[in-house]
């Protein structure tokens, strides 16, 4: 099956190439095609110079390491679309030749087991339902609203180790639970599945200039109809780049604003993290789990 990852481009040319060097690491990336989908930066904006860098590292990456890949194509947009509109273009330009597509953003590196995970959707080594519209490496357990870095700093981590404890004594490493909602970013899926999400991510849903964004939008369409998306209990991919005070379970980071780094707990953190099975859990069961790490 004919498949690609596209990865949306703009202005962050160290994040980036993080990016894709986490993707080389990946078992089974070798058949995957990789799009760079660059959106274009405003003339004489402040983003137009870090733009220039990123698309020159772009061009000698793929100069250096299109081998690691089935093959690296750069496509730059002549307009600037914004990120929403640049996401659905970019989808469609890879469905117009792909028959299965991850898209993902310039700033999450994946695990060595992300495409696995991915693949077994597309494989169908997990059921693929009509209702399902996608699988997402990203999971939304591990998430927390606090804003005080120094809370997350000082007391997070051994928060962390409570919840690796708790994934390695339940055996959750390759369990998947299914969420009447979609990730806007990280997400694995299929044409006629993007087909009914598609329109959130278009001019004419962006034109209406509605208070609701793309991304929410598309989450309260898909609860409308009674679909769902794929998580895995564990996330398989990092946040980095985005030095904030909304938290995300950090473990680390630089301590400069500038280049922050902010490191879910992954795959990766897990002793076993080798996918064989897959084993679906029931609504009930993601929800006693939600609700008891988010307490933590």
């Amino acid at each position: 099956m004919k498949s690609c990852i596209i990865i949306q481009c703009y202005v962050k040319p160290i994040e980036t190439l993080l990016v894709l060097q986490s993707l080389e690491k990946c078992d089974g990336i070798k058949e995957y095609d990789i799009i760079l989908y660059v959106d274009k930066s405003p003339e004489k904006s402040k983003f137009e110079e870090p733009n220039k860098e990123l698309i020159v590292k772009l061009k000698e990456y793929k100069n250096n390491n299109h081998h690691k890949y089935n093959q690296i194509i750069i496509f730059i947009n002549q307009n600037n679309l914004g990120p929403y509109i640049c996401c659905g273009n970019g989808i469609d330009y890879c469905f117009e030749n792909y028959d299965y597509v991850i898209f993902t953003e310039d700033d999450a590196i994946f695990t060595k087991d992300a495409i696995k995970f991915y693949n077994a959707y597309r494989d169908n080594l997990i059921p693929n339902p009509e209702e399902c519209i996608s699988i997402s490496a990203f999971s939304p357990l591990f998430i927390t609203n606090n804003e005080d870095l120094n809370y997350v700093k000082e007391n997070y981590t051994d928060k962390i180790h409570t919840i690796k404890k708790d994934i390695i004594e339940e055996k959750l490493i390759n369990k998947i639970y299914t969420m009447n909602s979609i990730s806007n970013k990280q997400f694995g899926l299929f044409k006629n599945k993007w087909e009914k999400i598609r329109y959130f991510r278009t001019n004419d849903y962006c034109k209406l200039g509605l208070p609701i964004a793309p991304d929410g939008a598309t989450g309260d369409f898909i609860q409308n109809n009674n679909w769902f998306s794929y998580f895995s209990v564990i996330p398989r991919t990092n946040d980095i780049g985005l030095f904030h005070k909304l938290g995300c379970t950090t473990l680390h980071w630089n301590q400069k604003p500038d280049l922050g780094t902010i490191k879910f707990l992954t795959s990766d953190d897990i002793t076993n993290n080798t996918i064989n099975n897959f084993e679906l859990l029931e609504h009930n069961l993601y929800s006693l789990i939600y609700e008891k790490y988010t307490r933590l």
